[in-house]
């Protein structure tokens, strides 16, 4: 029996984590999908999300800072959508050096914000500790993590699927040169995207760093976030 609870509380593990991952990812294919930018500094913005709530949570607490973060987030994507869109039309290494750039940008101001070391970001009260069922015990907050994780993936789905500007969006993404024939501003209908992409990353990192126990860490580039796991 510990062995099969083992195993299920890995398999739940790793359901929760995929979940996150898909949030990220969704985010990235977001942008290259819309704006046919490859956007280097998709894993900076994930770990400024995590920074903005670690500094709103002591003041507004942990369902303010998890609406408040992503507008951080997304204007700090608007900002850089000013830039990327000089970029549009031309050479995909443009743009993929103007995110590097702000990829390595922002790692430092990181660093010189909230320095090098690792911060804990505690799950809410209302979640702490793990619930039973039958023979197994697992993390409430893991359970929450998964079910907002559904929640944002669905209301994506539902975003591109369901509303005109989705398939404005996605008729963009795929041939841009018809949705300007039919008198649509791509470039402007791509903003949203960026936006909408740029902010589901706060969450997500929120999420991330709390369901595992873990701190943000210095990045030693901007192709990767380390997590430093707390014991």
């Amino acid at each position: 029996m510990p062995l099969v609870t083992e195993l299920i509380t890995h398999l739940l593990n790793g359901l929760v984590l995929g979940l996150l991952y898909a949030v990220i990812a969704l985010g990235f294919m977001l942008i290259l999908g819309t704006m046919e930018v490859i956007n280097f500094s998709h894993g900076a913005l994930f770990a400024l999300g995590g920074y903005f709530a670690l500094a709103l949570q002591p003041h507004v607490g942990w369902w303010a800072a998890l609406g408040l973060a992503p507008v951080g987030v997304g204007l700090v994507g608007l900002l850089m959508e000013f830039g990327v869109r000089r970029t549009y039309g031309r050479d995909p290494l443009f743009g993929l050096l103007f995110t590097f750039g702000a990829a390595l940008a922002l790692e430092e101001l990181i660093r010189i914000i909230w320095g090098s070391r690792g911060y804990t970001i505690s799950a809410p009260a209302f979640v702490a500790g793990p619930f039973q069922a039958g023979f197994l015990f697992y993390s409430k907050y893991r359970v929450l993590v998964a079910v907002l994780a559904v929640l944002l993936l669905g209301a994506v789905w539902w975003f591109l699927e369901r509303t005109p500007y989705g398939a404005i969006v996605k008729a963009g993404a795929h041939d841009s040169e018809m949705v300007r024939a039919l008198g649509i501003e791509s470039a402007r209908c791509s903003r949203t995207p960026r936006r909408r992409s740029t902010a589901d990353n706060r969450p997500a990192s929120r999420r991330h760093c709390a369901a595992h126990g873990a701190v943000a860490d210095h990045f030693p580039s901007p192709f990767s976030v380390r997590i430093r796991a707390c014991h």
